[in-house]
């Protein structure tokens, strides 16, 4: 015990006489750890949201039934079973997305038998008390649930659809009885100013309708957060509002034990198949696996990067107490009283730092969470997100990586201050050539490293986490090499240096090249921010490139017409068949390409079915294709099907292809592959009569339309919407502002990579000015000897600056490179392997310029308080020898 605190305090009388280079570690640790809990605590925020209205709209129920194939379940369907008897509680339900607008009309004002009545004053319940004032304020169109359910089926299954309890006798019989009368939760109610008997404007799917709000109700309990959004109706009336007469959209069930789910299936058709709520669930989470995978990994690199840190501010304290270190050992400490000290202060320094970026990620997170969620918005499903906690797997996670990056770290450091003999401690020359000895070996390591990554890009294996390990193979790898180039690169400056007759940066040269042990740490920990920031700049600029070019490729049309809920709020739609003969019917239209899109459930994953006038479209764009030949495409038995759909079902240009359709599978030929930056989950275009007649459908989700020449498709597009929005809820854009659109979802998306790489290159600097610090105090004596012979105040300033550029270079020229590699990684190996995509990838000069110039920046503000302290050191007070 009295040697335990002998340690304890030794090191507490360090940490207080080097409290910069102390807290340069721990903001080092606190950003790794913080990177990695704020991701985590962000995407889990959106996912649990997500879980949560898809859970509390389930409520008790533990099953749905599900068509198998576009165009919901039949209302036979359900009578069959309901009539059977089932083996377990059922209820049919109807669940759309609508944009629901407050209308303009004056609600009406009813008797106590709920007659309409002629004066404006609204009457009072029970259920309606806290009912809002209506707005005087225009409110914008939200996006919100409309459930239809059979009140009578529903008493076993949900407690919020209960309208025959929550509803006055008056209530309940118009919800009855009354065409277009729905139930708004409070929440939804306030945010759209709205109160009883006032009129709603819906748009579900292509049309425009007319709701009467004839209650508001207050659902209660831990669910009330995830139900804001409802609009609550009877069956029928939904079924009437969604233009969905007699089809419902899945059968909610309740199964408690094995033989319910056997005999309930045994009932099923075999158009339809049952799923249970928590696959529901967490579809969302399957779906963004890869996307939290590429953000995770980033993160982790900014931890990874922290090892460096921790790992130089170790080495560095060895070295500054090296004497002591000997004295200890000669009055009889062994080595595992030297390793537990180190052991002890790379304990502090996690706990503290890990303490620390749990309150940092804590607070990242709620920057974070707007990218993320923006990103899920655009790309996955609309989710609402949860508040940002910090949960117990948030806090292991972030504990975990502080310790593990902390004892990783000072694992080297805590073996050589034990394995160091007491007579070497004295001798830092013997440091020095150890150092330069190890920088060999390291090298040899490095480039055996990097011969792995390479080697292991051929094992037979899809899965994208081998990319992963080549990125943090190759980034070891030129971390490894780091030392040795120092070295070489110092021994060149100074032979210029010494013909120059530049003093200060020969010395300075010699003086990082003596002390790898902590400039080539350094080099590697810089180094490996600045490759992070150029690989992630180097893929995203290329990806932004290639998707330009695909997009002039892939939509060649000049004016796009879309239903406005798909187009603004990625809500599943289609056009009023009204439209597109309103559209041909214009006299500057050339021709017009339509498209109809589903999603189907196909190998796993949903699907995007495209039908499409393929003759018409090849006619004036050039498709995509990367491989096969679409030119000889037979309309009737063959499709194209999109690059990330061949990746995952290892398909090659002429394979067969069972396609699911709703009288069974059909085989089709795939007879080109194209690319495709559209979606991940894949994409089979058929021409539309065969799309058509497989899938009876002929709705129309967009036109694709081509002008005649001399008329300008922006101020057209504009014309057009202004006259066809008066009766057709739909969007009317020239591709151009398509395009700009797509680029604009496509930074929204990249932009949290962005922030990641800027808090690596965070850790880094902090990396950097501890070298640079520590460096200065381990040379203090040095610099106070010259100073003693007459070297002035700009002199040491120059010796400094000198140092932090020589380092600050080194790395952004090793970034260059390996940052380079990297992006071909992510590019190559990491993108095509999570999502399918083929980036195009080509060195970009212009971020490796980036890379000098903050590298020089940082080197320039690192150097600033070193040099500050040793030109303001007496010679004297750095000289005496206590």
């Amino acid at each position: 015990m009295q040697t335990l605190r002998l340690f304890a305090r030794l090191a507490a009388g360090h940490l207080r006489r080097h409290r910069i280079e102390a807290l340069l570690c721990l903001v080092g640790v606190a950003l790794g750890v913080a990177v990695v809990v704020a991701i985590d605590s962000a995407v889990a925020a959106c996912v649990t949201s997500f879980r949560g209205a898809v859970d509390s709209l389930a409520e008790r129920s533990t099953h749905s039934v599900i068509a198998t194939t576009p165009g919901g379940i039949a209302d036979e369907t359900f009578i069959r079973l309901a009539n059977a008897p089932p083996p377990c509680p059922i209820a049919p339900v109807i669940e759309r997305s609508v944009l629901v607008t407050p209308s303009s009309a004056t609600p009406l004002s009813r008797d106590p038998k709920g007659e309409p009545r002629a004066t404006p004053q609204a009457s009072a319940s029970s259920v309606d008390a806290a009912t809002p004032a209506i707005s005087a304020a225009p409110v914008a169109p939200t996006v919100a649930r409309l459930i239809g359910v059979d009140v009578f089926s529903e008493r076993q299954l949900r407690s919020f659809t209960n309208m025959r309890g929550d509803l006055d006798d008056t209530a309940f019989r118009r919800i009855m009885t009354e065409p277009n009368t729905v139930v708004l939760v409070d929440e939804l109610a306030t945010r759209l100013g709205v109160s009883k008997d006032q009129q709603l404007q819906l748009t579900i799917g292509s049309r425009r309708q007319t709701a009467t709000v004839i209650a508001i109700v207050k659902p209660e309990g831990v669910a009330r957060s995830q139900l804001g959004d409802l609009i609550l109706a009877d069956l029928a009336t939904a079924q009437e509002l969604a233009d969905s007469l007699g089809k419902i959209d899945r059968i909610d069930v309740r199964i408690e034990t094995p033989q319910q789910e056997t005999a309930l299936r045994a009932l099923l058709p075999p158009t339809v198949s049952l799923r249970s709520t928590s696959q529901q669930s967490t579809s969302l989470a399957d779906l963004v696996a890869s996307y939290k995978l590429n953000l995770n990994s980033l993160s982790l690199m900014a931890a990874f990067v922290a090892v460096f840190i921790v790992y130089n501010a170790m080495l560095v304290s060895v070295r500054q107490r090296s004497s002591t270190l000997g004295i200890l050992r000669c009055l009889g400490a062994s080595r595992a009283h030297l390793a537990g000290l180190y052991a002890l202060e790379a304990l502090l320094f996690a706990l503290v730092g890990g303490a620390i970026g749990l309150l940092g990620g804590w607070a990242l997170s709620r920057v974070l969470i707007g990218y993320v969620a923006t990103t899920i918005n655009d790309l996955y499903a609309a989710v609402r997100p949860a508040p940002v906690t910090l949960g117990s797997a948030a806090i292991l996670k972030g504990l975990t990586v502080a310790v593990v990056s902390c004892l990783a770290g000072a694992l080297v450091p805590l073996l050589q201050a034990a394995r160091t003999p007491p007579i070497n401690a004295m001798r830092p020359s013997v440091a020095a050539r150890s150092a330069s000895r190890a920088s060999v070996r390291l090298f040899v390591v490095g480039l055996l490293l990097l011969i792995v990554s390479l080697a292991i890009y051929y094992l037979p294996t899809s899965s994208p986490v081998i990319g992963f390990l080549m990125a943090l193979l190759t980034a070891l790898g030129f971390a490894a090499l780091c030392p040795l180039i120092v070295r070489g690169l110092c021994a060149l400056v100074g032979r210029i240096a010494h013909r120059r007759q530049s003093v200060p940066v020969q010395m300075a040269a010699a003086g990082v090249s003596r002390s790898l042990g902590i400039t080539g740490v350094a080099v590697a920990a810089m180094m490996m921010a600045s490759a992070m920031t150029v690989s992630i700049r180097t893929m995203v600029g290329s990806f932004r490139g290639a998707l330009g070019s695909w997009m002039e490729r892939r939509f060649a049309a000049d004016v796009f017409v879309g239903p406005e809920l798909l187009v603004n709020h990625k809500v599943e739609s289609v056009l009023d068949p009204a439209v597109e003969p309103w559209v041909r019917a214009r006299p500057e239209v050339s021709s017009v390409v339509r498209y109809r899109a589903i999603n189907v459930d196909f190998a796993g994953k949903s699907t995007l079915f495209v039908g499409t006038d393929l003759a018409a479209l090849m006619t004036y764009q050039t498709f995509p294709i990367k491989s096969g030949d679409a030119s000889d495409l037979n309309p009737q038995t063959d499709v194209l099907i999109s690059e990330p759909l061949a990746g995952r079902m290892k398909l090659s240009a002429g394979d067969p292809i069972d396609l699911p359709t709703p009288t069974g599978p059909r085989r089709f030929t795939a007879r080109a592959i194209f690319y495709d930056f559209g979606s991940e989950r894949g994409q089979v275009i058929l021409d539309r009569p065969a799309f058509e007649a497989v899938f009876n459908d002929t709705a129309v989700t967009s036109l694709h339309v081509r002008l005649k020449p001399g008329h300008d498709p922006p101020a057209l597009a504009s014309q057009w919407a202004q006259e066809i929005r008066k009766d057709y809820p739909v969007v009317v854009n020239s591709f151009a502002h398509v395009k700009r659109e797509v680029l604009t979802i496509f930074d929204r998306t990249f932009a949290v990579t962005h922030v990641l790489a800027w808090l690596a290159g965070a850790v880094a600097f902090c990396g950097l000015a501890g070298s640079l610090l520590a460096l200065a105090l381990a040379r203090q004596r040095d610099y106070a000897l010259l100073a003693a012979v007459g070297m002035t105040g700009g002199q040491t300033t120059r010796w400094v600056l000198a140092q932090g550029f020589l380092i600050a270079w080194t790395s952004a020229a090793i970034a260059a490179v390996c940052g380079t590699a990297l992006a071909y990684v992510i590019s190559y190996v990491i993108q095509y392997r999570s999502f399918g995509w083929s980036i195009p990838t080509s060195p970009a000069p212009r971020f490796w310029v980036e890379a000098f110039v903050l590298a020089t920046a940082a080197a320039l503000c690192a150097s600033v308080y070193p040099a500050y302290r040793l030109s303001r050191t007496p010679p004297a007070t750095s000289l005496r020898q206590e």
